[in-house]
């Protein structure tokens, strides 16, 4: 934030409660209360992170498992953020309103990195999974289970340290079937390998994604998290 900017007081505040989750790429769901104003879905709004403000969209608001049009001030909600990665270091505590000023100072940053992640390793849950469709991984993006195969053995080819399917991501279909969206890549030490491994999955979240992210975005944490609507 500039420094001859003073703080100011917004007329939409929320505080977030619960620990951010990344439900989909470079969308958040951030859980807490409206402490004052009111919000609408589609709504711009500032994500009052350490290191500055930055700027997110409300693509949804959640009231009691229900998506509701707009959220008040009292309302305990979920606000369904749609952002650049920096929305990962969201918190306990953590402002979000309509002004990019600081109203208070925000708490200190939470990185998930590979150890917050658990799962199979990738290519062997792919080659052994039970799916009667051959569709056990992402199928809108890959089709099927042998395509998901070959971008992870891509992953390993550009050299991924490792990469797993997100455990919570996992589901039994029915019938002894499982299906998955998710992987977790851990990156490389090395920064020539980092490089590659973060190139291929920067082009496919801006794929799944629609736009260029910036190359900003990619340059901290150990490990990145893909995941397929």
């Amino acid at each position: 934030m500039p420094s001859d900017v003073a703080p100011v007081s917004p007329s939409f505040a929320f505080r977030v409660e619960q620990p951010v989750v990344e439900v989909r790429l470079r969308h958040f769901l951030a859980q807490g209360h409206i402490v004052a104003g009111a919000v609408r879905s589609g709504t711009r709004v500032w994500v009052h992170v350490p290191g500055g403000a930055t700027e997110a969209e409300v693509v949804e608001i959640v009231s009691h498992g229900e998506p509701v049009p707009e959220g008040e001030a009292g309302q305990p909600v979920g606000l369904l953020l749609r952002g650049g990665r920096t929305l990962a270091r969201i918190a306990r505590g953590t402002g979000v309103s309509d002004s990019p000023n600081y109203v208070d100072q925000p708490p200190p940053q939470v990185e998930l990195t590979w150890q917050d992640y658990h799962g199979p390793e990738a290519l062997e849950w792919l080659r052994t999974a039970p799916n009667g469709d051959d569709n056990a991984f992402a199928s809108n993006r890959f089709h099927d289970t042998g395509n998901a195969i070959r971008f992870v053995e891509g992953l390993y080819a550009a050299g991924a340290a490792r990469v797993i399917v997100n455990q919570e991501n996992i589901v039994d279909e029915g019938g002894g079937d499982l299906y998955a969206d998710a992987l977790v890549v851990l990156l490389p030490q090395d920064p020539a390998a980092r490089s590659r491994v973060v190139t291929v999955c920067k082009q496919e979240s801006d794929r799944e994604e629609g736009e260029v992210s910036s190359d900003a975005e990619w340059q901290t944490g150990d490990c990145v998290f893909l995941w397929w609507d």
